[in-house]
């Protein structure tokens, strides 16, 4: 996958309280402290009792969860489509108050299609350029290998091309829909009027609420160590805005952030599961960029416990 894919919310930050069904092996869910507290040894019910000098053999995460583990599972896939929907509350909040989040110019229609496939145009072109490899661009490479991260879990290792597309579809619409509802429907307006009331230009106005929607939208996919997502989603967050500025119609942004999540999911796949080794997957599922680190634990059940500190000298014989 190219550096430059944009994958836009796939999961929102403050949707991470979902729960799903873990389609994983029952020794994936086990608590890593519980496994360190395994004796060392144990004896049979009428032999002897074998003793060991050295610490008690304790499973590590990457033991207990694999890249085989992670297969396309659709309870799964229902639990990242159902993510962006915890930012409905706010245009349906809109709605109450009889705001026009669909926009003043609003029509699902083929001109809709034409204009988002041509405003998310640029974006795609770019998404597919190696621009990590241009000078002091290399953090870019951060997006796509979180991008992955994501497809793996959303996805699965094993490359599946029917029902994988059909999986990326289905969150890529909900992202698409509920997203833009949020941000570019109800956000941007509500900051547009409240500028305009307070006096700016119409111009200024419309132009500030963009920036500001964008950089909301990119601190909520703040999903790498380092800024690099943040702005890449709020580069992403720009275009959407700007599109629906333009045109007055939410299906147009809805449209192109549906086609880039889906092509975003569909090429990540191919990375992830056609083209990567079993050993790019492992490094996939244990990243340590944000995401990963929160997929493992939502997802995958895994609770990462962090290292104690070896016991003071003597405290074994004080304790018996």
């Amino acid at each position: 996958m190219r550096a430059g894919v944009l994958l836009a919310a796939a999961l929102a930050a403050p949707a991470l309280a979902l729960s799903p069904r873990p389609a994983l092996r029952p020794t994936s869910v086990l608590s890593l402290a519980a496994a360190a507290d395994a004796p060392a040894a144990a004896a049979a019910p009428d032999g002897p009792a074998f003793a060991s000098d050295g610490p008690a053999f304790a499973p590590s995460a990457e033991d207990l969860l694999q890249p085989t583990d992670i297969q396309l599972d659709w309870y799964r896939v229902v639990f990242f489509a159902l993510n962006p929907a915890a930012f409905l509350p706010l245009p349906l909040l809109a709605c109450l108050l009889r705001r026009r989040v669909l926009g003043p110019a609003f029509a699902c229609d083929l001109a809709a299609l034409r204009l988002g496939a041509l405003w998310s145009a640029p974006m795609l072109a770019l998404s597919l350029l190696p621009l990590e490899r241009l000078p002091g661009l290399a953090a870019i490479a951060e997006v796509s290998r979180a991008a992955r991260v994501i497809t793996l879990w959303a996805l699965g290792c094993r490359w599946r091309p029917l029902s994988g597309v059909a999986a990326a579809a289905l969150i890529s619409a909900s992202a698409g829909v509920c997203e833009e509802l949020a941000f570019r429907g109800t956000l941007q307006p509500a900051l547009q009027a409240l500028l305009a009331h307070a006096g700016a230009p119409a111009a200024a106005a419309a132009a500030a609420a963009c920036a500001a929607q964008a950089l909301v939208f990119g601190a909520l996919h703040s999903y790498t160590n380092s800024s690099v997502y943040f702005i890449a989603t709020t580069v992403a967050g720009l275009a959407f805005g700007a599109a629906f500025a333009a045109t007055g119609n939410l299906a147009v942004p809805v449209v192109m952030h549906f086609l880039q999540d889906l092509i975003s999911f569909a090429v990540c796949h191919w990375d992830v599961a056609k083209r990567g080794s079993e050993a790019d997957q492992r490094a996939l599922l244990w990243d340590e960029s944000p995401i990963a680190r929160g997929l493992r634990l939502m997802v995958g059940g895994v609770r990462e416990v962090a290292d104690e500190e070896p016991p003071a000298p003597g405290a074994a014989a004080l304790g018996a």
